[in-house]
């Protein structure tokens, strides 16, 4: 293929060991391809970076009433109350969804979205993992609406929902500042998120605008899972100077960094501090009750899920982003005045 031309869907056919019929099935979902064939030519259309004629958008698709949602972590109570706010909005609206979890795995994701675009869902709902790494461009191409959730992607043509992960981490480190925190251990999330992001420079604009030095703070790189959490723990309190609290940025890290204080045999607040960047509504009835952030994610969903609604019964082209606020639910986990 010579640079700069355009790719032919005789190409993508040829790529793929297949007829340039069965690549417009493919691509147009008029007729049935098995799994196999099907990923081939999705896996050709990626390599050689394929995008149809825009009138293809007006090939006429039969409707469904379904919805495949992609969710990045069932595992985690958020994403769950997540799920609930969208499933009350499809099914108000006559819609049934079909769900899949791919445990951070962008291999997964992009498998799961070829996976529903073949099974000529009416829309996605996605929660990605990371929010770079899978190619959303082709659902677009094809009219194929998407709402993305709780992570910002590196594609436009897209709905977004998320919430205010940068003041909602800035809030909650500047109140244990307030305190008397002068040592905090944050366990970010991954740094290739946006949420692992900005929640960790949420709390470094905290410590800058109080006049803490940056070294004061012990930050740790976790992965979003249970474990890494229990890690970073460990870590900080075998420093010569450990922390006086523990800031976990999500709930499956926190959870971890929870426990393995407990195994330790150290008493929240007394021996040292804990806050969590997700609040659930138990969190109020432990012993101590968990200071946290809140985020809404029943809201996340419902919106998200009402901003697909627009799409399908066509009240709006233009991409939407909505960023819903958080709030600090102040209790007794990170200590008194020190």
């Amino acid at each position: 293929m010579v640079k700069g031309t355009r790719v032919t869907m005789r190409e993508v056919a040829e790529r793929a060991d297949v007829s340039v019929a069965t690549v417009s099935h493919v691509l147009n979902r008029t007729r049935f391809v098995s799994r196999e064939t099907q990923q081939r030519v999705l896996k050709a259309i990626r390599e050689l970076n394929y995008r149809p004629n825009v009138l293809a958008k007006s090939v006429r698709r039969r409707r469904t009433n379904t919805v495949g949602v992609v969710m990045c972590d069932l595992e985690n109570p958020f994403m769950m109350e997540m799920l609930r706010g969208v499933e009350v909005v499809l099914t108000s609206n006559g819609f049934d969804m079909l769900v899949t979890n791919t445990s951070y795995s962008e291999e997964r994701e992009q498998s799961a979205l070829e996976m529903f675009y073949g099974k000529q869902v009416d829309g996605i709902i996605l929660v990605p993992g990371k929010g770079g790494g899978v190619d959303l461009q082709l659902l677009v191409d094809f009219g194929v609406p998407v709402v993305v959730l709780d992570k910002q992607v590196d594609h436009e043509g897209v709905d977004l929902v998320e919430v205010t992960n940068r003041e909602g981490s800035r809030e909650l480190v500047r109140h244990l500042l307030r305190l008397g925190h002068r040592r905090i251990g944050i366990i970010a999330g991954p740094q290739d998120t946006s949420t692992g992001r900005e929640r960790l420079l949420g709390a470094l604009e905290a410590a800058k605008e109080e006049g803490i030095p940056r070294e004061k703070l012990l930050v740790f790189e976790g992965d979003f899972f249970k474990e890494s959490g229990a890690q970073a723990v460990r870590k900080f309190l075998s420093l010569p100077f450990p922390p006086s609290v523990i800031f976990a940025c999500n709930y499956s890290m926190g959870i971890g960094a929870f426990e393995a204080i407990k195994d330790l045999g150290l008493r929240i607040p007394g021996d040292i501090g804990f806050a969590i960047f997700d609040d659930l509504p138990w969190f109020a009835y432990l012993s101590p009750p968990l200071t946290a952030v809140f985020q809404p994610a029943f809201e996340v969903g419902k919106v998200g899920a009402e901003l697909l609604m627009e799409r399908l019964k066509k009240k709006r082209n233009a991409p939407k982003r909505v960023v819903l606020p958080t709030s600090l639910r102040i209790r007794y986990s990170a200590g008194e005045r020190w």
